[in-house]
């Protein structure tokens, strides 16, 4: 078989030629980092992470702040990263049924003190799609694919649909940097004649690894590596180019890497099955909103832009949403792979169609998969999905389909890189059919790269108190006390969460905004219903005007009896108000009326000392 060089590793495995190489490419290698990086700040529209608020928009960037928080917390207090009863006091949360990505909250620990929570969020945010990007750019590189080529496509990956449209929320989704190395390496095992063990390891430990960033995309890797590895090795072995011997070697590398993998899975699997916390059930509703349509792989959506003149009246006249349900690819792209990325790939030879063919045939499965269980034809007709079948494993039953959108990014990435690397080559020969082959590669190339220019910069959450203010105010709170707050936390209000991790998790916090266990012991995900009913259901009201567990606001004098037996049953030490939302004053009022006079803090904050 053709030999398929590892991101390790280019024609040969010498430490002395790969410092060769990393001295020839030092300069290129540093500075598509540095454009990364700037691309990225302007998709967030700051370089230097800002410490006055969060990136994103909605309550998911204050429980990713949280998670980050909390890692550190569990470390230097010696207690459970996978469990905590900070939040939802008392019953507390499965930290492992939640997407904490503890890689990510242990990586920036040591800073966390001198940056703030919120401020390593937002770092976190800005660096997420550039390392991805890297990744991608590197393991390009290594199969001497043209570096500007190898910029462009990598830079479709790290800012392509998938990518941003979950850059408003989901940082557990937008950490990537493993995932290309670990398709590289799988891919150097089966298509290199020098196999080691090693190797296997390394595969092992880099799933592994993202298994604590990101559960699902792991697991979805997995599946898309399982069907992609047996079939390359049935049809090597249908066309007699691999041997008995290679076959061993093969797959005792990637039984290695099997071992290693559950091995490194292992703490996060036993806290994922604890009783503690742990809801049963599926966190996704029956009728599963999140999905993909065929159309949505054609029609852009509010986080991509035809071009950026047309951006505003597109996403005025289109709007849709990646990060939930959709996963644009567009026209444009799906020309280029079907036509020149293809034609590219069958005249490349050696690591080159290698890498192309493998990236083409991963990217034709993930987008399968990302269509979900059936194409509906009509209302009585259709086409079922190989996703079915995947859906029925066990362990695979909560997956999305969409979240295969980011390895579809990936492949059409590397053969758009593939593409353009092979226009380039053509423009420098004499023959003229070649010149204008290349040439129109280029082009089509760069019409497909404005297709997926994304919209920024992204939302950005301003808070209205700052850092030292926050630890100002929870140094008024006694220490473990339990703290009811308004706005309550929930999906629309996650402010609550970021107080509380930067005040250094010092008290419990009534309330949630992650997926709990419910009463019927299925998850949830709002605050636990706790009784009586209508203290939840005026503070949630208050805020938005949504109702809470279908309950009905009680008359004002109710809500001041009420109040008064929900801080003695629950034992409230504080309740601290933020008057914002659509009748802030209105909470601030109906708490002084039950408990007394606040005090009154910086920021217009209130808190009542509860005796």
């Amino acid at each position: 078989m053709t030999k398929f060089p590892t991101v390790l590793q280019q024609h040969t495995d010498t430490a002395q030629n790969q410092r060769q190489w990393i001295r020839k490419q030092a300069v290129p290698i540093t500075a598509a980092l540095l454009a990364y990086y700037y691309l990225a700040g302007l998709l967030y529209g700051q370089w230097i992470p800002s410490n006055s608020g969060v990136i994103g928009g909605g309550a998911d960037p204050f429980l990713a702040a949280w998670m980050l928080g909390w890692i550190q917390h569990a470390i230097t207090h010696f207690t459970n990263p996978f469990f905590s009863n900070a939040m939802n006091y008392p019953r507390g949360i499965n930290l492992a049924q939640n997407a904490e990505a503890p890689l990510l909250g242990l990586v920036l620990a040591p800073f966390l003190g001198p940056l703030g929570v919120g401020r390593a969020l937002n770092l976190s945010f800005i660096l997420s799609p550039a390392a991805t990007s890297f990744s991608l750019f590197i393991v390009l590189t290594r199969l001497n694919i043209r570096k500007v080529a190898a910029f462009v496509g990598a830079a479709l990956f790290g800012f392509g649909p998938f990518m941003t449209g979950q850059a408003t929320s989901h940082l557990n989704l937008i950490a990537n940097p493993l995932l290309p190395l670990i398709f590289a390496t799988a891919g150097w095992i089966l298509f290199s004649s020098r196999r080691s063990l090693a190797q296997g390891a390394t595969l092992g430990l880099l799933l592994g690894l993202n298994l604590y960033i990101s559960p699902e995309l792991t697991l979805d890797a997995l599946i898309l590596l399982l069907p992609l590895t047996t079939g390359s090795i049935l049809l090597a072995m249908w066309r007699g180019t691999l041997s008995v011997l290679s076959t061993w070697q093969i797959v005792r590398s990637y039984a290695v890497g099997a071992i290693v993998t559950i091995i490194s899975a292992l703490p996060y699997v036993v806290a994922f099955i604890s009783r503690r916390g742990r809801y049963i059930g599926s966190p996704q509703p029956p009728n599963n909103p999140f999905h993909a349509s065929p159309t949505s792989f054609f029609i852009p959506s509010l986080f991509t832009r035809f071009s950026p003149i047309l951006g505003h009246l597109q996403n005025s006249a289109v709007p849709g949403n990646l990060a939930e349900d959709g996963a644009y690819l567009g026209v444009a792209l799906a020309l280029f792979v079907m036509s020149f990325g293809i034609v590219a790939i069958w005249r490349s030879r050696g690591s080159v169609r290698i890498a192309g063919l493998w990236s083409l045939a991963g990217a034709l499965l993930a987008l399968l998969l990302e269509l979900g269980k059936a194409v509906t034809v009509s209302a009585s007709l259709s086409i079922p999905l190989p996703f079915r079948f995947v859906a029925a494993v066990p362990v695979a039953r909560d997956i999305l389909p969409l979240r295969f959108g980011l390895f579809v990014d990936m492949g059409v990435s590397v053969i758009v890189a593939l593409g353009l690397h092979a226009g380039i080559a053509d423009l420098r020969k004499r023959d003229a059919a070649f010149r204008a082959w290349g040439l129109s590669s280029l082009l089509f190339g760069a019409f497909a790269v404005v297709s997926w220019w994304p919209a920024f910069p992204q939302p950005f959450q301003q808070l209205g108190i700052s850092v030292r203010e926050m630890k100002d105010i929870s140094t008024r709170i006694p220490p473990r006390s339990t703290v009811l707050t308004y706005p309550l936390p929930s999906a629309d209000s996650g402010q609550p969460l970021l107080w509380q991790a930067q005040g250094g998790y010092s008290f419990h916090l009534i309330g949630s905004y992650a997926a709990i266990r419910g009463p019927q012991g299925g998850p949830i995900g709002t605050s636990y219903p706790l009784d009586p009913l209508g203290v939840e259901a005026f503070l949630t009201f208050a805020y938005d005007g949504t109702s809470f567990d279908g309950t009905s606001v009680p008359s004002e004098a109710s809500l001041v009896a009420e109040v008064r037996y929900f801080v003695t049953r629950y034992k409230v030490n504080a309740i601290l108000v933020d008057p914002i939302g659509l009748h802030g004053p209105v909470v601030a009022s109906v708490i002084s009326k039950a408990i007394g006079p606040p005090h009154r803090l910086a920021g217009g904050f209130l808190l009542w000392l509860v005796n």
